[in-house]
């Protein structure tokens, strides 16, 4: 398998780092592309007895800061000699993951195996597990260094 691009889903978290990591050594050995990918999630704004709708505001900062954060991990790659990009986008995490890395035809998708833990991860699953079953192309998990390091102590 000749890989041309590398697809690497990102919500910042260790284990997305660690993921990127993995992506980025990938590419370097291989001369693959990588493109970093985002999806936003707008909090909801609900008080006792009322739910307001997010502002175009918040979701534009929201996006900004997610921006910022993808910017420097693609100056990071571009720096290693890698061609890089980086696209966001909202919605439900592990279908955008999968739509996104279809349309832009990508040989791989790098994603971490632990963004979320605890309650979160038992009410969700796991967004890995659901990437790896619904997606079009090879997908790579990577397991956080620090999940393994609590679950051998």
């Amino acid at each position: 398998m000749h890989i041309r691009h590398i697809f690497c889903p990102t919500d910042f978290s260790a284990g997305s780092h660690e993921a990127f990591e993995t992506a980025l050594v990938m590419a370097t050995d291989s001369g693959a592309r990588l493109t970093l990918f985002h999806v936003l999630h707008v909090p909801p704004m609900v008080f006792p007895d009322v739910m307001l709708p997010t502002t175009t505001e918040l979701m534009r900062e929201l996006e900004e800061a997610a921006e910022h954060q993808l910017q420097a991990l693609c100056a990071r790659a571009r720096a290693a000699g890698v061609v890089s990009d980086y696209q966001t986008a909202f919605g439900t995490t592990h279908a955008e993951i999968c739509a996104a890395a279809e349309q832009a035809g990508v040989d791989l998708i790098v994603i971490g195996t632990h963004g979320r833990g605890g309650f979160s991860h038992a009410i969700l699953g796991s967004v890995a597990e659901k990437v790896v079953r619904k997606a079009q192309c090879p997908v790579l998990t990577v397991r956080s260094q620090m999940h393994s390091t609590f679950a051998h102590q």
